[in-house]
């Protein structure tokens, strides 16, 4: 996902799904909108990137990186109010789309990434 081309390698699709995560949690538990912007802009003024699977700290942090991640968090956001409007339903029938999409999309890039790898050894 995101917004701009991804920025740093460490940041995977599980990193993208867990912001996503958190903006469709954030829509009934508002503090999770305040935590995860200060959050973010604490991690965008430290040059600073965590990464939680990995349990470590990469120096360098920048706006584009900061959008795609605000991007995440706004489409979860955005999907559970749809999700909430109308009915449960054809919401989840959108989910299953978009995950099949997803996995679409990380089938040929990681295809995509072994023929670059080839091409270039």
């Amino acid at each position: 996902m995101g917004f701009y081309k991804k920025q740093y390698k460490e940041y995977t699709i599980i990193y993208s799904i867990m912001h996503f995560i958190l903006g469709a949690f954030s829509t009934f538990i508002y503090e999770i909108i305040l935590i995860y912007i200060l959050y973010e802009f604490l991690q965008y003024l430290l040059s600073l990137r965590f990464y939680f699977f990995n349990c470590s700290f990469k120096l360098g942090h920048n706006f584009k990186h900061l959008c795609n991640k605000f991007f995440d968090f706004l489409l979860g956001f955005l999907f559970y109010i749809f999700f909430y409007i109308f009915d449960f339903y054809y919401c989840f029938l959108l989910l299953i789309l978009f995950i099949i999409l997803l996995i679409i999309l990380l089938v040929y890039f990681i295809k995509l990434s072994f023929c670059f790898r080839n091409c270039i050894l």
